[in-house]
This record gives C-alpha cells, sequence and structure tokens, in this order.
C-alpha cells in the first residue's frame, strides 16, 4: 500500500508520511531526517539509547 500510494506520485523514498496525513515522523535513522528535509516533511529522529525518549519527543513536538 505505501509503495503503491508514493511512487504513483513520482517520489522515490523510504518514508513520506505527508501521503498518509501525518504530520511529523518520528524514526530513530538519520536518513529519513535527510528525507524530511529534502521532500519537506517533519521528522523527530530518537537515538536507540535515548532512555528518555518520550520527554525527548515532547520537547521536539513543542519546538514546531
Amino acid at each position: 500500500m505505501y509503495e503503491k500510494k508514493v511512487r504513483s506520485k513520482g517520489k522515490n523514498m523510504s518514508k513520506f508520511p505527508p501521503a498518509f496525513d501525518i504530520n511529523i515522523h518520528i524514526d530513530d535513522s538519520a536518513g529519513v531526517e535527510m528525507e524530511g528535509r529534502k521532500f519537506g516533511f517533519k521528522t523527530i529522529i530518537i537515538s536507540v539509547s535515548d532512555t528518555d525518549w518520550v520527554n525527548t519527543i515532547l520537547k521536539k513536538i513543542d519546538e514546531f
């Protein structure tokens, strides 16, 4: 479903949350962060070692 919807719009990327009305994508991949910058969607990148990830996300949401 994802590939069909995103690729039908001529996009070639691993993630494109706007296609599914998602405002912010949370991930642990720096590559997704680069795609967000390139294709204009908001990302919050969390380190896998972040033991306080919930608060990290909440703080970054406030920055938007």
